[in-house]
């Protein structure tokens, strides 16, 4: 009896799904595209087949049904679509299913059970049909004490050692760093920063000191635009901007947003907390860190080489599904991006984000209520930047 269940590649350009119901939504995009041959999906076949043979193949020509893994074939991962299906034996569905989402984890592949309505995604982020998110590794856990593990200055030692090819040819240098050997401070910290034709962005790595049981890793990749700034800064101060005036275009790019954790190394999604129990564990985020950045923070990356790439990377339909979006109220620089590169959808984006973009409830707390304070500045700011925008054309390019 077969089982199907679907795999595909995350487009970088969409946030990861936090709900089942994005998942879905996200994944029926996917099934209308045929962007071409994908080789994750050849070498998610080849992987998968090296353990349970393609039902075609001659060596399972003696065995019977019961013992096939598959249900379909070809199993060659050959397809021209975005969405690639997997027909699996239900006989044999709890030996076979889980090697195949760890296999597709290893490889930054997302899987989604048609039947149990399931999706595991590869962030790390495990979702189901009718039940709240729920966040975990692909791999079990597993406990460590990690009497070897490196101190902190070490440990981002090797992280800029071994991902020194790949941030170089990103473009970043290295800005400022702590100093080393300060036992005053859990955590040590280093910034680099790269420039781009429009702007420039800076990555934040923090190395974390949790021993004997732990050592953490975190990112931060954020982003400023020059235009951008400059244009809200004139909206904000009514006019002439004095000069050494502090950018005010800021974007923020979360981990859990564009990056796959194909080592099985975060604590949770939410955080994209990279957490590391053994020196195993650290070469193997040090691969996976060098391979993300290639692959996945390149392209978003690319989008800083000019305004009309930004425009899309930061305004897609929907909005929602920029991974550099977090808040209607926070969309000031998707939509001025938008206005500057002349997007032709502008006035229904600035409309509806005008109707969604609301406030904190200020009652409770008093932290609650200072949070709720910097929302209405950042709303008033927003909505003087789409009334600024609504009467004014769009500059010519």
């Amino acid at each position: 009896m077969s089982y199907v269940v679907q795999v595909w590649e995350h487009p970088v350009s969409w946030i990861y799904p936090t709900n089942i119901a994005t998942t879905l939504a996200m994944l029926d995009t996917l099934r209308s595209r045929r962007p071409g041959p994908n080789p994750l999906f050849v070498e998610l076949a080849q992987r998968l087949t090296a353990r349970h043979p393609c039902i075609t193949s001659p060596e399972t020509d003696e065995l019977d049904e019961s013992e096939l893994a598959w249900s379909d074939g070809p199993l060659d991962g050959r397809t021209d679509a975005a969405v690639y299906a997997i027909g699996l034996n239900s006989a044999r569905l709890d030996e076979v299913l889980p090697f195949v989402r760890q296999t597709a984890r290893e490889l930054g592949l997302s899987v989604f059970d048609d039947q149990a309505g399931h999706a595991w995604l590869a962030n790390g982020a495990e979702q189901a049909v009718g039940r709240e998110r729920i966040w975990q590794r692909f791999p079990p856990a597993y406990i460590e004490i990690g009497r070897t593990l490196p101190d902190k200055d070490s440990l981002l030692d090797r992280v800029l050692e071994g991902g020194h090819g790949a941030l170089a040819a990103l473009g970043f240098t290295l800005l400022r760093r702590d100093a080393r050997d300060d036992a005053q401070r859990v955590y040590t910290s280093a910034v680099l920063r790269r420039v781009s034709p429009i702007g420039w962005q800076e990555m934040d790595l923090r190395a974390i000191d949790g021993r004997p049981d732990r050592v953490k890793l975190t990112m931060r990749v954020e982003a400023w635009v020059t235009a951008i700034s400059d244009w809200r800064l004139r909206v904000h101060l009514g006019g002439q901007v004095p000069a050494g005036t502090r950018p005010l275009s800021n974007l923020g790019l979360r981990n859990d947003a564009w990056m796959s954790d194909t080592a099985g190394v975060w604590e949770t999604a939410d955080t994209g907390a990279i957490v590391l129990r053994s020196p195993a564990d650290v070469e193997r985020a040090v691969a996976m860190l060098d391979h993300q950045w290639r692959t996945r923070l390149a392209p978003l990356l690319a989008a800083f080489d000019s305004l009309e790439a930004l425009a899309e990377v930061l305004a897609p339909e929907p909005i929602e599904w920029s991974p550099f979006f977090t808040r209607h109220i926070d969309s000031t620089d998707a939509l001025v991006a938008a206005w500057l590169a002349r997007v032709p959808r502008l006035p229904a984006l600035l409309q509806r984000v005008r109707q969604e973009a609301r406030p904190m409830d200020p009652k409770g707390s008093g932290m609650r209520a200072m949070i709720s304070r910097h929302d209405e500045a950042m709303l008033k700011h927003l909505l003087a930047c789409i009334e600024q925008m609504e009467r004014t054309p769009a500059p010519p390019r």
